[in-house]
This record gives structure tokens, C-alpha cells and sequence, in this order.
């Protein structure tokens, strides 16, 4: 709708990159069909996108949140709140937009960059077999989502129906069932630790916290040998941490290791490409 033989007006505008921003001087044209519009130039040619002719962003600056976003779900509250600080940092004479301004201009350039081979799998291609769903910590506002999403799950005339579908075994991390309840009684309540020895002249039986500690303890040894028939390594890791030569310190295992181990014994169940993690 630009027209050379119009007249062009000369107006202040921001530039936004990735240390800092600057103001600039941007030709406009007042639109023919809005009476408060104004085309502006794209600038995608110089490596910049124009929001609204008032604030322009560097394509540097947006395909690091993209890179942020995607590698460790980063929210747009904290990459703005650090990218601000980054600002402050190298004196930018210009401080960064808000929160909500800049996830206006990111949603609104990423709807133009082509990601269609980006979740390719180098091995499988553009549609594995198998499938693993997982969520993140963050969401976005509902006004930003396209009409078109629509969950997985969801069957209509051209789903493809397969027939005699059975749920896939022999996906844990341990094939020995025995071996996880193993793990499971051994790490289960209380975290190991030797416990008082009773002092002398003292004959009160043992209770029976102390007895079950001592069994869970006793059964260490035997999870230890096990395990490095799958994994000598694994094995070794569960011997150091909850072996008696750590316990004899009078130390507690540490929770990390006792998370680790939990995750390790547990059942994996599939069923139609999603896998479930059962407790």
C-alpha cells in the first residue's frame, strides 16, 4: 500500500537489541485506509523486526528468548527481568520495554518464522513411532493460542484407527521385578541410618523402628550385587550411598541419591504412543 509519490514523514522510534537500545528516525506514510495508521518499512533485511513503527526489535534480541524459551522453558517475566539487567549493566541510554510489550512482539514474530523442521528427530523422521509427552512450568494467556490447537488425544473423520493395540512391556530401566521391590522396601519411610546402640546394663528390647531399619539395612548387600549385574556402575553408586561404610559415619544418604533410585525402580507403562510413569 506504499505509495513513492506520497508524502513521507520522518518520525522517533526504538531500536531494541540485545545489550542495549537506541533511538532512531523512522520514514512513515500515513495510511490511506485508517485515518491513525501509518505504514512503516518491514526491516527484516537488515535483521529487524518493526512491531508498530514505535518499537523495533533485533532479530538477535528475539531469537534469544526463542532460544531461551525452548532449551529450559524460560517465562517472558524472568528473560525480561534479566535482559533489563543486561541493559543497566552496559548503560544502555534507552531501559528495556515491559513484560507485556515484549511478548506482543514475540508472539508476533515468531508467527512469521518457519519452524516446520525444527522437532525433527534425526533417526526416526518427521513422525516417530513412539512419542514421549512431557509438560512445562509456564503457560501462556488464552488469547494467544490458535484456533486450530487441539489435544492429541482428540479423534475425528481422518484419525487413523489401528486395531488390536496392546500396551508394550519390558519398558523399565529394571526388567527384574523383584529387584525394584527391592529397591522400593530398602528406601522406603525413614532414610537408612544405623540406629543408638543401647547403653549397658539397659535391657529394654529393641523397638521395632529399630528392627525394620536394621532388616531394610541387612537387604542392602543383596540389592548392591544385583544391581551391577545391570549396571556395575549403579551398583556401586547404591552400595557407596547406602552401603554400612557410609551409614557406619553416622550419616544420612543423601535425599538426591534416594530420588535417583526411586525413579530407577519405577514401572514405565505404554499404552497408544504416551508412556506413564507409575509410582
Amino acid at each position: 500500500m506504499f505509495d513513492p509519490q506520497r508524502r513521507i514523514e520522518l518520525r522517533k522510534c526504538f531500536i531494541y537489541g540485545l545489550l542495549g537500545a537506541h533511538s532512531a528516525s523512522i520514514e512513515l506514510q500515513k495510511c490511506p485506509n485508517c485515518p491513525q495508521g501509518y505504514i512503516g518499512p518491514d526491516c527484516t533485511d537488515i535483521g529487524i523486526f518493526n512491531l508498530n513503527n514505535q518499537s523495533l526489535f533485533t532479530l538477535t534480541l528475539l531469537d534469544d528468548y526463542t532460544c531461551h524459551f525452548s532449551r529450559s522453558e524460560t517465562p517472558f517475566v524472568s528473560w525480561v527481568s534479566s535482559t533489563a539487567c543486561r541493559y543497566l549493566n552496559h548503560q544502555s541510554p534507552v531501559p528495556f520495554i515491559k513484560e507485556k510489550t515484549f511478548r506482543t512482539a514475540w508472539f508476533s514474530y515468531i508467527r512469521l518464522v518457519q519452524l516446520e523442521n525444527d522437532m525433527r528427530c534425526v533417526r526416526c523422521g518427521p513422525t516417530p513411532k513412539v512419542t514421549i509427552w512431557d509438560g512445562v512450568t509456564l503457560a501462556f494467556n488464552r488469547k494467544n493460542l490458535l484456533a486450530t490447537l487441539r489435544p492429541p488425544t482428540l479423534v475425528d473423520e481422518h484419525s487413523e484407527i489401528k486395531d488390536r493395540i496392546k500396551p508394550q512391556q519390558g519398558l523399565q530401566l529394571l526388567g527384574d521385578k523383584s529387584l525394584r521391590k527391592l529397591i522400593q522396601t530398602i528406601l522406603a519411610g525413614q532414610s537408612l541410618c544405623l540406629p543408638e546402640l543401647p547403653k549397658e546394663h539397659d535391657d529394654r528390647p529393641s523397638g521395632s523402628a529399630t528392627k525394620e531399619m536394621m532388616d531394610r539395612i541387612g537387604l542392602v548387600p543383596d540389592a548392591v550385587e544385583r544391581l551391577q549385574h545391570v549396571s556395575l556402575g549403579l551398583g556401586n553408586l547404591f552400595g557407596r550411598w547406602f552401603g554400612m561404610d557410609y551409614l557406619l559415619c553416622k550419616r544420612k544418604p543423601p535425599v538426591e541419591y534416594k530420588e535417583l533410585f526411586l525413579q530407577v525402580r519405577r514401572e514405565i507403562v505404554h499404552y497408544s504412543g504416551l508412556f506413564l510413569t507409575m509410582s
